[in-house]
């Protein structure tokens, strides 16, 4: 007779899986369990539990005279095997379901009085695993089999989430408008370069002080910032305010683009400019893309088309 079931465990950090177990019941009685997995077997074996440490609770029976109720009992496993591993044993298998693979922590084994031992295996963070617990007796009269498995717990620690790094702040003065935050921003990557341009200043009827940009050449890690040069009267410019940034690279130049529209004192858009910058970090003075011809402009954005068939 094999005895054995499955337990799923879905991994969300590094972690050490720790194959310690719970206790045999011997008896016919019922074992008050709250949020408990199972692992039953019929027989003079009775009713076996095992017990997901810091996620399942147990409400143990106490047992005078069984090795799983001595209060000086480490956690781990516990063999009772009067026969040879020929006949009889205890197991234990680690299935890596993401990748495939299957370890064996626990390899065939049969002891007598050897005590509690622990096993553990390692785990990958991000994967599910199916952990099989199993004790294997081959019902021979007069050397009955068990292994009590007492906890089987994750050691080990999630590292936190990344912290929010800043990548601009505004350095504007403009008492109608507000300064505490970013608005309607847009990134654009290629390779390992990001380029973000945000609304800085903005007037809440429509419009910004400025666009700003914020560039990292490391995917990221580090960032630089600054402003578009000569589109704002706020920044050496003509027109009153700016609104809707757009980010872009076009491959073909080597160039990036950061464009937007103008706004004025009226709050109607006047134009679209460009600022161009082979790096994203130095950027020109505005390219008019489109002029004023008395429409209200909004929303436009710029892309390029960068596949390497492109006929542009």
């Amino acid at each position: 007779m094999t005895i054995g079931r499955r337990l799923l465990l879905r991994l969300a950090g590094p972690a050490a899986l720790g194959i310690t177990v719970v206790a045999v019941v011997h008896g016919t009685f019922t074992l008050p369990i709250r949020l408990t997995l199972l692992l039953c077997w019929w027989g003079s074996w009775g009713l076996a539990v095992i017990q997901v440490a810091a996620t399942l609770a147990l409400l143990e029976r106490n047992l005078p005279g069984r090795p799983e109720n001595s209060s000086a009992r480490p956690s781990g496993f516990y063999v009772t095997c009067p026969d040879t591993v020929t006949y009889d044993w205890a197991t234990a298998t680690l299935k890596d379901n993401t990748g495939g693979t299957t370890s064996t922590p626990l390899d065939k084994t049969c002891t007598n009085g050897a005590g509690w031992k622990q096993i553990t295996a390692a785990v990958t963070a991000g994967r599910s695993y199916t952990l099989t617990l199993s004790s294997h007796d081959d019902n021979y009269a007069g050397d009955a089999t068990y292994t009590l498995y007492d906890d089987v717990t994750l050691s080990g620690s999630t590292p936190p989430p990344p912290g929010l790094t800043q990548i601009s702040s505004d350095p504007y003065s403009t008492a109608s408008t507000q300064h505490t935050t970013a608005a309607a921003p847009d990134t654009f990557a290629w390779s390992n370069t990001m380029v973000a341009a945000t609304q800085v200043g903005r007037y809440s009827d429509g419009g910004a002080d400025n666009i700003g940009w914020a560039t990292s050449a490391d995917s990221g890690t580090t960032w630089q910032q600054g402003f578009l040069p000569g589109i704002t009267t706020a920044a050496s410019g003509q027109r009153a305010r700016v609104s809707d940034p757009s980010a872009a690279y076009d491959a073909k130049h080597g160039t990036w683009l950061a464009s937007g529209l103008f706004i004025d004192s009226a709050v109607n858009g006047r134009g679209v400019p460009s600022s161009r910058s082979a790096d994203g970090l130095t950027w020109s003075n505005p390219v008019i893309a489109a002029r004023n011809n008395s429409a209200s402009y909004d929303k436009e954005w710029i892309a390029c088309d960068n596949t390497a068939s492109s006929p542009h």
